[in-house]
């Protein structure tokens, strides 16, 4: 699939930041059918040397607290629902799987996620400070719930 050159040089600036060390949002926002997921797979492959994590939001699953937590390997059984305690147990793992590579966090079909789960990953983001970390954020437009880090 091919991208305008507007999508391709917010890529590869998203990329960059996140490689020398500052933690980035690529926020990818389209209707059903734009290419979202292959926007989201083609920006953790440009990543050198990095790991990526995924995790995919479904709509039958927007009641399970902490959800996209559980996908990305958070242990979450026994975890508080409240944001801080998730996003601290978010950070330590996202910490253990990058180590001093660079970290692709792939989160699709946000606008099904649920809010425990879009709350912890938003207070992470709010604290990170020189860490390698790409969270490439894909979701509808309808999906209003997650602008706190968008």
């Amino acid at each position: 699939m091919h991208w305008s050159a507007g999508i391709e040089a917010a890529v590869d600036d998203a990329v960059a930041r996140a490689t020398a060390g500052i933690p980035t949002v690529l926020d990818i926002e389209g209707q059903a059918g734009f290419g979202k997921t292959q926007l989201a797979r083609t920006v953790a492959q440009r990543v050198p040397a990095g790991a990526v994590v995924r995790a995919t939001a479904y709509e039958d699953t927007q009641s399970d607290p902490l959800g996209l937590l559980d996908q990305l390997g958070v242990e979450t059984a026994g975890l508080p629902s409240n944001a801080l305690s998730a996003s601290r147990a978010l950070g330590a793992h996202l910490d253990a799987l990058a180590g001093d590579s660079p970290l692709v966090v792939v989160l699709d079909d946000l606008h099904w996620a649920d809010p425990e789960s879009l709350d912890a990953v938003g207070v992470l983001m709010e604290r990170m400070a020189g860490d390698r970390v790409l969270l490439v954020a894909a979701h509808r437009p309808d999906g209003a719930r997650h602008a706190r880090w968008r």
